[in-house]
C-alpha cells in the first residue's frame, strides 16, 4: 500500500467489486475504455480474482485510489498497453463524480509516479484525454506530462466525435 495525505493507493479485493461494477457499467464512462456492453458482476469479481497485481504478467494493473478517513474506494488508477521491451505503459485514473476536486488524483499521481520509475522501471507513460477535458489535462500536466499530440475526432462520446490529446512523461 502506497500512503498519502488524503488517499492511499492500494491493489483491488472483492470487496472493491460493487463499485467497480456500478462505475463499469456507467453508459456514459464508455466511450473512456471502448466498452459497448454491459459488465457482469460475476465478470468483475473474477477479473479481481485473477488479476495477479503484476504488470508483466497482466499488462494491465488497476489499482484502488482508497480515500483515508472513509476507507472506501474512491476511483481507480490504471496502467495498460504495458510495453516490457520499451518499458512504457498508458496510465488513467477515474475518481467518481462525487469524489472530484479534492486532489486525490493529484495524490495519487504523485504517489504512483515514483514507484513507477523506480520500482517497476517505466521509462515512460502516456495518458489520452479528451481534448474538452481540460482539468484531466491539467493533472496531468502539473504531473510533468507534455502534449506530444492531438488526434481529430478520435473518440465517438454517443453524440459526436471529439479530439483526443495524448500526452507523455519520461521518467
Amino acid at each position: 500500500m502506497m500512503k498519502g495525505e488524503d488517499i492511499n493507493l492500494r491493489a483491488l479485493e472483492l470487496k472493491d467489486a460493487d463499485f467497480m461494477y456500478e462505475l463499469e457499467n456507467r453508459m456514459q464512462l464508455w466511450h473512456l475504455s471502448n466498452t459497448r456492453i454491459p459488465i457482469s458482476k460475476l465478470r468483475i469479481e473474477d477479473f479481481i480474482e485473477r488479476s495477479s497485481n503484476d504488470l508483466l504478467s497482466d499488462h494491465q494493473w488497476r489499482i484502488c485510489i482508497e480515500e483515508n478517513l472513509s476507507g472506501e474506494c474512491v476511483g481507480f488508477l490504471d496502467f495498460f498497453d504495458y510495453d516490457p521491451v520499451h518499458l512504457r505503459a498508458f496510465i488513467g485514473i477515474i475518481i467518481t463524480d462525487e469524489k472530484q476536486n479534492k486532489g486525490y488524483a493529484s495524490q495519487a499521481l504523485e504517489l504512483i509516479l515514483p514507484y513507477a520509475a523506480k520500482t517497476l522501471r517505466l521509462h515512460q507513460l502516456a495518458a489520452e484525454v479528451l481534448e474538452l477535458n481540460e482539468a484531466s489535462i491539467r493533472l496531468f500536466e502539473k504531473a510533468g506530462f507534455k502534449k506530444v499530440g492531438l488526434k481529430k475526432d478520435w473518440v465517438w462520446t454517443g453524440e459526436a466525435y471529439e479530439n483526443e490529446v495524448l500526452l507523455q512523461k519520461i521518467l
